[in-house]
């Protein structure tokens, strides 16, 4: 009986776990990064050898809205990443733009 407890409570546990929706997954080395900009307020990327970005996105960059949670620790992952020159990210990207280029909604080296 403890047992069938423990694995459904292990099991809901697991149910709960949010993942956000993505619609599209890449793993690279970051190429470029623009912290600041003079009319939008995100930082933008580009990935290493990643130019179909979806949603379209007019060229191959990603944004990531200052103001959105975790922004300046995304923003040292990608530093990270570009600093160390051969750590890849894995982004995740949902349908939502931001300062008119793809949102990476989550960012993880």
């Amino acid at each position: 009986m403890k047992h069938f407890l423990l694995a459904t409570a292990v099991a809901v546990l697991i149910g709960s776990i949010s993942t956000p929706a993505t619609s599209a997954t890449y793993t690279a080395v970051v190429s470029q990064l623009q912290p600041n900009h003079e009319t939008m307020d995100c930082i933008f990327f580009r990935l290493s050898g990643v130019t179909d970005i979806s949603p379209a996105s007019p060229g191959d960059w990603f944004a990531i809205p200052r103001n959105s949670d975790g922004a300046m620790e995304t923003f040292a992952v990608l530093l990270a990443s570009r600093t160390k020159a051969n750590m890849p990210v894995t982004v995740y990207t949902t349908s939502a733009m931001a300062c008119g280029y793809a949102q990476a909604v989550s960012v993880i080296m």
